[in-house]
């Protein structure tokens, strides 16, 4: 299947995206209460 990405502006396999990002990184627990310091190790 062929995906339309709004982006490159071409149409890529599906396969190309993903989602929830990189699965051993794991986002904060308490986004409200997480320090900018903490926020910028997980981007």
């Amino acid at each position: 299947m062929h995906i339309y990405c709004p982006y490159c502006e071409e149409h890529r396999e599906e396969t190309e995206f993903h989602y929830a990002g990189q699965a051993h990184i794991a986002r904060p627990y308490d986004p409200d209460n997480t320090t900018d310091e903490t926020w910028g190790n997980y981007l």
